[in-house]
């Protein structure tokens, strides 16, 4: 039970420091909006841990992960631009 607690409490601290949730959430929007930000952060934690071995012994940190996570999402929107872009200019 103590090994959950640290889990959230580990969530908790890492949303707070790194994503500056410590606001009130209390409108409807936001709160969608903060509740897709847990999903991907949960996502992005269990990709950490039961994909890369030893993540904890890596120097890789949480920070660089979000960010290759961002550029790779960032370069398939360009393709996807791209592509429509050039099927708009053949037709």
């Amino acid at each position: 039970m103590h090994k959950r607690w640290d889990i959230e409490e580990n969530a908790f601290h890492q949303l707070k420091t790194y994503y500056h949730a410590d606001h009130c959430y209390c409108h409807e929007a936001v709160k969608v909006i903060f509740l897709l930000m847990l999903i991907a952060f949960n996502i992005r934690e269990m990709y950490l841990y039961r994909r890369i071995r030893g993540f904890e012994r890596s120097k890789i940190t949480r920070k660089s992960v979000t960010r290759i996570f961002r550029d790779d999402l960032q370069a398939e929107y360009d393709k996807i631009k791209a592509y429509k872009s050039d099927l708009l200019r053949h037709k």
